[in-house]
């Protein structure tokens, strides 16, 4: 059902032409979480580490807030919809 509804607002958001490129990384993050998924959930249960994962998630956060932060701009860049709706991407 998610994946479902990721491709009809890619299809209802986006221009045309970004559709593939969009398309290919919803495949990847996908992809990524379905081997990375169950990868970090066998160590866990192999180490019989239930501290461990619940450890894990702050910190997961921490990294991604700190990744955010240094790789996102302060204010986004002002650009005109080609048409209505479309969100206008380089």
């Amino acid at each position: 059902m998610m994946v479902a509804l990721s491709y009809v607002a890619i299809h209802a958001v986006f221009c045309r032409r970004l559709w593939g490129r969009l398309f290919g990384i919803v495949a990847a993050i996908w992809g990524a979480g379905s081997l990375l998924g169950p990868l970090i959930g066998g160590v866990f249960a192999d180490s019989d580490s239930g501290a461990g994962h619940s450890g894990s998630s702050p910190s997961q956060a921490a990294l991604l807030a700190a990744l955010a932060l240094a790789l996102l701009p302060a204010q986004p860049a002002a650009r005109k919809p080609s048409r209505s709706g479309d969100i206008a991407f380089a």
